[in-house]
This record gives C-alpha cells, structure tokens and sequence, in this order.
C-alpha cells in the first residue's frame, strides 16, 4: 500500500484521502509535469517504471510469484533536472527513496565504501520482519564507474562487477534476506564527453580509448545513444545490459530555464514571491530582469541550479529589511536588468494601504516566536548536548 502523502501541493487529485492507489503512469506524468519543465522522455520512463515496478510488487505479495524489473539509467548534463525528477517522483507517490553516490564505490575488499556496505545500509533501512519494503534506490553519478585506462579497477570494473547480480534481482545483505528484485534502482549521471563516442572522424586510426575524435556538434548530429556508445564510453558490456531502460534527457536551453524559473509550480522566483507577500509586499520581474537571469545562468553552466544562486544574489541586500520595509509602507519592489548586475539598487514604491497588512504579519511572528518556549523545563540529566 503507498504510505501516505506528504508533500501538500501535489497528489491531492489522484491520491484519495484513506484508500491510496498506485497513480497510474499518465498520473504520475501530470505530476511531474507541474513542477518539472521539459523532460518528457524521462518523466514518461520514470512514470512507467515506477508503475509497472511497485504494480508488480503488489501482485507478489497478494498472488505470489517473481517481481520482474530492470533498473532504469538517466543520462543528461548537469543541472537538466535529474534529481529533481526523481525528488519529485518521491514526493507524488510516497516510496522511500535512498541515495547511493558512487563516487566513492570500491570494490568488495578494498579499502573505502563497497557494494556489500551498501547493501548492509538497504537492509537495515529497509527489511522489516524478514521482508523487503518496496522502494526506490538511486545510483547517484554511476558514470563514475567507468573504465579508464589511467584507473585502477577498484574504481570502475569492479564495482560494476559486485553490482551485477544485485541488479539481477536476488536475495542479499549480510543476513541474506535483502530482495534487490523489490528495489526499483535508478542510476543517473552526467556522461560528460558521451557525445564524442557518438560522433565520430570517419574511421579512427586507433580503437579504444586511444581513438581520435571530431569536435562534438549539436545533439542532431550525433548518432543515436546504442550500448556499445556506452561500452566505449568505459562500462563493461554486462553492467549496460542490465539497463532495461535508457534514457536521455535533454540539454537546458534559454527558454527552457526561463520556463522553470516563471511557469514552474514552486520555482526558486515563486518562493522569494511567496516570502515578500508574507510582508504585504509585491516582488515584481522586469522581462529584462528575467533575461538577464537566464543569461547569467547560461554563463555558470550548472543549468537550473544556478537560478536560486542568482535570485539569492539579487536579493540579498532586500530580504533581511523585510520587516523594515513592511513596518514603512512598502507595497512594491521592482527589480530589473541592472538591479540583477548589481549596478543599482531594487526600486521600492510606498502606499499608504500597505500598513494594514501588518496586523498579519505581526500574527505570523507572535506564532513563530512561541517556538522559543519550553512548554515544560527539562531536567539538567535530560538536556541533550
């Protein structure tokens, strides 16, 4: 059964109050399509995944029977929205989901953070009275593990080898009673340099990671992404079978981040709005302010990360006089290309109106500050340090 749902703004429509259903994929899209902008490919291999997956879980426990799934890998440059998708798919459908970072994977043996470790992690967090809880396990920057003729194996080869037959779906974890096959697994990573297996001078010279490349167009040119580009790319051919679902997504352009940063539910711009309306005042974009962002964003090549960085920036010389502001009269702040440059300070506009919205903001504080109390004083012994 899906836990209930946490996060209060999305779900709400397709997951009734008591009796929780399993969204279906169409559900599940229409979701992610409200928070994130673009992506289509992976939301929908997400969506049917996550479906067919904990679907498949549902029938094991009610009929009996295999749970048969195969992890999914999302491939696309930083910034494009890879952890947030999978933030958001956790948020809509309630699943626990556990981060693995495979940076710092070694091979079983050697000294440093090993799959068997891992897995230890999964059973503790995850077996209850023998039984595995269905759940969504990411493997976060899994191009790491690629193989480099410069690296030694613990870093790449091998730990791709330990990952085999977990991601075969057995019984596993120091007390064998780990069910990987009741794991949705999710790897995703940038790839960085993919494109230059894609595309190719005619016929190298050499063969491997000794062969020469032409410089890498737009995605258009590239050859379509096959197993062997992966192979090439430094994971053995094993590891890349276990994927039965490959997806890439797509690079962020100006429009798109100008999308996440106005149209997305609960964007980095929506937020900072939500906090200046809590004041009784307005924060309003110039469309030069808002192009101005985009290309800046552009520049720091971190996608939409870098929009809250930005926002943070603008801002920071604003949001601590809030209550300041508030307290005098100020009902707008204006922002505009210079102002995101830093060449000239926000312009604030006064209205007399204004000041009656102190009443509520003097509520909201007289709330938060009860916080501060002891509803009861502690004893010195019970006091944590």
């Amino acid at each position: 059964m899906i836990p209930e749902l946490q996060h209060p703004d999305i779900g709400r429509e397709f997951m009734p109050t008591r009796a929780k259903l399993l969204p279906t994929p169409s559900e599940l899209i229409a979701l992610l399509d409200r928070r994130v902008i673009g992506q289509t490919a992976a939301k929908r291999s997400l969506a049917v995944a996550a479906y067919n997956h904990f679907l498949a879980c549902a029938r094991s426990d009610l009929q009996g029977g295999p749970v048969e799934s195969g992890p999914v890998l999302l491939i696309g440059p930083t910034g494009c929205g890879k952890s947030f998708l999978l933030k958001t798919l956790r948020e809509c459908m309630g699943i626990p989901m556990i981060y693995v970072s495979c940076t710092s994977l070694t091979q079983n043996g050697y000294k440093g953070t090993n799959v068997n470790e891992v897995l230890e992690r999964l059973e503790a967090e995850l077996l209850e009275d023998g039984q595995t809880q269905p759940a969504i396990v990411v493997w976060d920057e899994v191009d790491k593990l690629r193989e480099l003729p410069q690296h030694h194996p613990i870093a790449s080869r091998g730990v791709q080898q330990d990952l085999l037959t977990y991601f075969d779906g057995i019984l596993c974890g120091k007390s064998g009673q780990l069910d990987s096959s009741r794991l949705l697994n999710v790897a995703c990573g940038a790839f960085v340099d993919l494109a230059q297996f894609r595309k190719r001078r005619n016929t190298p010279s050499q063969i491997g990671f000794l062969a020469t490349f032409e410089p890498v167009g737009p995605m258009e040119s590239l050859e379509e992404l096959t197993t062997q580009h992966l192979v090439d790319y430094g994971l053995i051919p094993e590891f890349v079978g276990r994927f039965s679902t490959v997806t890439e997504l797509d690079p962020i352009t100006p429009d798109t981040l100008r999308l996440i940063l106005c149209k997305a539910d609960d964007s980095a711009m929506v937020q900072k709005m939500r906090l200046f309306e809590l004041h009784g005042i307005s924060l309003e974009f110039s469309d030069n302010a808002i192009d101005e962002i985009v290309s800046q964003a552009l520049a720091m090549r971190t996608g939409a990360r870098s929009l809250k960085r930005i926002l943070e920036r603008t801002l920071e010389g604003i949001v601590h006089r809030l209550p300041d502001m508030a307290a005098q009269g100020v009902a707008t702040i204006m922002i505009d290309a210079e102002t995101v440059r830093g060449e000239k300070a926000a312009l604030e506009k006064l209205s007399p109106e204004a000041r009656h919205l102190n009443n509520r903001l003097y509520a909201l504080r007289k709330h938060a500050g009860a916080y501060s109390r002891w509803k009861k004083k502690p004893d010195e012994e019970q006091l944590i340090w």
